[in-house]
């Protein structure tokens, strides 16, 4: 555990000269080198299945992902009703931006929030 943490805490930091801020990935990469030093590929391969395992009913799934979107579309709908200027072509297209930043913030291990798989799916 110790040498999962000092890694952790090293390779996230690791990159302030670089990027200016640390990395979210540290974590999940100490995981990764750790379980393969200690339990070698099986062990990584369970941290993976963990982390793709779903614990509840595709709904819920669902339910995370679209009422967000539909929050933002009655707030709209409502915010105009009130008086609010109506939005412009250019404002609405940036709703296609959502889905891209979906797949780079969240799906790609060097962009996103990888420090749960690491703290709470290894440590």
């Amino acid at each position: 555990m110790v040498t999962f943490v000092v890694l952790a805490y090293a390779i996230s930091w690791a990159t302030i000269p670089i990027l200016g801020d640390p990395i979210g990935t540290g974590p999940f990469l100490a995981a990764i080198v750790v379980l393969s030093l200690t339990e070698g590929w099986s062990g990584v391969r369970s941290l993976g299945r963990r982390m793709i395992q779903w614990r509840v009913g595709w709904h819920w799934y669902a339910l995370a992902i679209l009422l967000p979107i539909v929050t933002a579309v009655l707030a709209s709908v409502i915010a105009v009703a009130l008086g609010a200027d109506t939005p412009t072509a250019g404002q609405l297209a940036t709703w296609t931006e959502i889905p891209i930043n979906f797949l780079i913030f969240l799906l790609i291990p060097l962009a996103g929030p990888w420090e749960e798989p690491g703290f709470r799916g290894f440590a």
